[in-house]
């Protein structure tokens, strides 16, 4: 049962848009589409911001600084 932290990269950006959705969908009950998720992960990775995906086991979640 290990937990780690990982960077926002380009290689992860199928599951962090995935997560995006999940987020709007469980805060705004609200559906978002794939290319404006796409928007949230550009603008929540430029300078100045941070974005790390949580990893524990087989399960992921977001983590914004």
């Amino acid at each position: 049962m290990g937990i780690s932290l990982l960077p926002y990269s380009t290689e992860l950006e199928t599951e962090a848009v995935s997560l995006i959705q999940a987020f709007w969908l469980a805060h705004n009950d609200y559906v978002m589409p794939c290319d404006e998720a796409k928007k949230d992960l550009e603008a929540w990775t430029t300078e100045g911001h941070r974005l790390y995906l949580v990893r524990k086991d087989e399960s992921l979640c977001f983590l914004m600084e």
